[in-house]
Order: C-alpha cells, then sequence, then structure tokens
C-alpha cells in the first residue's frame, strides 16, 4: 500500500577536499520535478572563518558567544566540532509544519560528520529519513586537492585536514561513494540513490507484468516524458496502489484527448489495437481524457487539468516510475460511477478501502472543487457520506441539492464487501 513519503536529509560526509562541497552544489541544481520533491540547503552555522567561497545563502559565520547563546536558546537541531570550529543546523531551516495531504517530499542536503549525521537521525527519526552519503577518495588524491586550497586554509588547519584523511570509516555510513570519479558521475549516483529513496514501490506481484509488457511500459513512459505529455496509472490499478486489497487484471492508463494521437504515431508497436478513444497494447489501456464520470451531456467529466496532475505521485512499477492519479480523484471518479460486480467492477469496494485507509489524509477540498468542477457535487457527496466522509457541510450540500433540477444518483442497495474479502 502507498505510504507518504517522509521528508529527506541528506548527510554528504567525508574527509576534507574530497568533494562534498562539489556535490552539494551540484545537487543544488538538480531537478527532482518529476518526481515531485525539491531539494534545500539548511544554512551551515558555524564559529570558523568567513571565506571567499562562502555564500551568504547557505553559511553563516558568527562568534563563538552567540553560537552557545543560540544553544542555550534550543535553536539548533543539531550541532558538531570539526577542526575546532563549532556547527550547526537551525531546526528552523529543517522542521516544517506538514498538513496531511501534501504528498511532496522535501530533500535537505548538507555537510556533516559521519557521527553528526547518526545522532541527526535519531532526532529526526519521526519526521525525516536521514541518510548519510560518504565521498570516498585516497589520501594522495585527498592531498592534491587541499594542497589546491592551501590559499583559503591555514597552515595549522591544513596539517589537521590532512591528518583526518587517514581516520578509519566510522560506522553508520548508508551509502558510500567512489570521490574519484568525475563530478557528474558522483551526482548521477546520488541522484539516482535520492529517487530509489522517495518513490515508492510497487511490488509485481499481483498484476505480475510480463519483462515484455514492463519494457512496452517504459517506451510508452519515455515518450511521454521526452514529449512533455502527462500520463498516469488510473482505475483499478490506482486502487490498487491506495490499498484496495482485490487483484487488479489490466493496467488503465490516461492522456489528454489532445495528446492520444500524436502518441499513437511514435509507438513502435505491432499489434496495437486504435480507436478514437483508446490505445491498447495487451493489457496495458491507454484512454483520452476527459473522463465521463457521469452523464455527459450535463458536462459530467473528470478534467486533466494542472490541479490534477499537480495532485499525482509517483511509484516505481517494476523498476520504470510512473504518475497514478491522485486518490482523491480516484474516490471522486469512482463514487459517481458506483459500477457493481455485474459489469466486472468494485468501485464503492475501492472507495472504501481508499478512505479506510487514507482517512484524514484525503484532501476534502480538492475533491469538493473537482466535484464542482465535473457538476457532480451532490451525487459524490451523498455517496462518500454513506462511508462517513463528509466532503461539504450539511447546510451546502441541501442547498446544492434544491438547486439541482435532478435527484441525486441512487446509491446501490448492497454494501461494498468488507475489507477482508
Amino acid at each position: 500500500m502507498f505510504e507518504v513519503p517522509k521528508d529527506l536529509f541528506v548527510v554528504v560526509s567525508g574527509p576534507s577536499g574530497v568533494g562534498k562541497s562539489t556535490l552539494l552544489q551540484g545537487l543544488l541544481a538538480a531537478d527532482l520535478s518529476d518526481i515531485h520533491a525539491k531539494i534545500i540547503m539548511p544554512k551551515l552555522v558555524t564559529t570558523r572563518d568567513p571565506r571567499v567561497s562562502d555564500s551568504a545563502n547557505e553559511t553563516l559565520c558568527i562568534s563563538n558567544q552567540a553560537f552557545q547563546d543560540a544553544v542555550a536558546d534550543g535553536k539548533f537541531i543539531s550541532t558538531y566540532q570539526v577542526h575546532g570550529h563549532q556547527y550547526g543546523f537551525l531546526a528552523s531551516d529543517v522542521l516544517r509544519e506538514r498538513n496531511p495531504y501534501d504528498r511532496d517530499p522535501v530533500v535537505y542536503i548538507q555537510t556533516s560528520p559521519t557521527n553528526a549525521g547518526v545522532s541527526l537521525r535519531e532526532k529526526l527519526s519521526t519526521t525525516h529519513d536521514v541518510k548519510i552519503f560518504r565521498l570516498m577518495a585516497s589520501p594522495e588524491a585527498i592531498h592534491q586537492r587541499l594542497i589546491g586550497r592551501q590559499d583559503q586554509l591555514p597552515a595549522s588547519e591544513l596539517q589537521l585536514r590532512q591528518q583526518s584523511a587517514f581516520k578509519a570509516t566510522p560506522e553508520g555510513i548508508d551509502y558510500q561513494i567512489n570521490a574519484e570519479q568525475s563530478p557528474s558521475a558522483i551526482l548521477e549516483t546520488v541522484v539516482r540513490q535520492i529517487k530509489d529513496l522517495l518513490v515508492p514501490k510497487v511490488p509485481n506481484t499481483e498484476l505480475q507484468l510480463t519483462q515484455q509488457e514492463l519494457e512496452v511500459l517504459q517506451t510508452v513512459a519515455d515518450v511521454c516524458k521526452s514529449d512533455g505529455t502527462n500520463l498516469c496509472i488510473y482505475a483499478g490499478m490506482a486502487a490498487h496502489i491506495y490499498g484496495s486489497t482485490r487483484t487488479p487484471t489490466d493496467l488503465d492508463l490516461l492522456i489528454d484527448k489532445s495528446d492520444l494521437e500524436p502518441l499513437r504515431k511514435k509507438l513502435p508497436f505491432d499489434g496495437m489495437v486504435v480507436t478514437e478513444k483508446a490505445i491498447s497494447i495487451g493489457r496495458l489501456d491507454i484512454r483520452k481524457c476527459p473522463m465521463r464520470i457521469g452523464d455527459r451531456e450535463k458536462g459530467q467529466l473528470w478534467q486533466f487539468d494542472n490541479a490534477a496532475r499537480k495532485k499525482q505521485i509517483v511509484v516505481n512499477l517494476g523498476g520504470v516510475l510512473m504518475n497514478v492519479m491522485a486518490p482523491e480523484d480516484v474516490v471522486l471518479a469512482k463514487s459517481c460511477l458506483q459500477r457493481g460486480a455485474d459489469v466486472g467492477k468494485f468501485d464503492l469496494y475501492d472507495v472504501q478501502n481508499i478512505i479506510t485507509n487514507f482517512g484524514a489524509g484525503l484532501d476534502k477540498d480538492y475533491i469538493a472543487q473537482k466535484a464542482r468542477q465535473a457538476n457532480v457535487l451532490e451525487m459524490s457527496s451523498a455517496c462518500l457520506a454513506r462511508f462517513g466522509f463528509h466532503v461539504v457541510d450539511r447546510e451546502e450540500m441541501t442547498a446544492s441539492c434544491s438547486r439541482s433540477d435532478t435527484a441525486p444518483a441512487a446509491l446501490p442497495k448492497l454494501k461494498p464487501r468488507a475489507l477482508d474479502a
């Protein structure tokens, strides 16, 4: 079942001269928008003297007394000492209020000794995943790099840093990176690991996509990504990802109607079944949006707008990164369609499972917004209220129903199956 990822704190450790600052600058410029994440570097507060290379946005040099005062005031989430200087991260830079339906993680990055990273992991255990990446290089390579920085470091500090390069590797490291690679290779490795940590993995044990099907899915995803086309998983597979216990039988994908024909022209597969509304490749079914969730003549259509795109989540499905329709949109669509086992569907069962699994983690305001847009507020609200999930208050529901020239859609008499069915 999908779980909202925690914020991630990446601690970059390693001896002086190994390339920590270079990696941090590369990470700051990295684009994680494809997994709906962003990277932030908390300001490093220190008692050392300012350097020419320091950035005011990244480093704050203060006196020893000011540092001790900040410690006494509880302003730091973590402090440590290196080469005779004090360092710390401000709690206000690392801790944030996160509403229950904010599913987009923040990646915090900063340098720190490994032992300080281990301590930070303990302090942030409830709010962040803390992972320590240690850059490793030979003493000879580190010596040459430190010599190149000699004009910026006092001789005494340079000697201390050279000595630290020969210390044994501490415990608590999550990833060791060969720092004698090119900076671009190091950055690519770390970004790949960050994405692997943040993107939930969907086991391929239920749908059991074959290797050939996964290759087809990867090709479709690559074509859409290169064209800037939004493609997402929806319907039964989306419900399954969000906790519905029934087994999906196929993989339904949704694409904007203007993108369906351009996609068809670029797909290289033989045996595709193409209609006006869909492209079918084996068990992969790509359908165009807007999606009917009620009476088309009354405009009861779900729109693939910017709000819906922002709400999507990203999963790793058998090694393929895929967008998934937000749980709110799955609940909204299925609460309106209300199809049953007589047509091979289990809409209310899926709604019940998703509401049970997410609870307060579902954004009611967003559901109401999309329901109004699709002219299905009465129908969806009445259905969802049956599961104790109230999208709008009673007064708005009554007013909405009184304005409608048709009665709200009748609910099926049969209750959804129990969760352990």
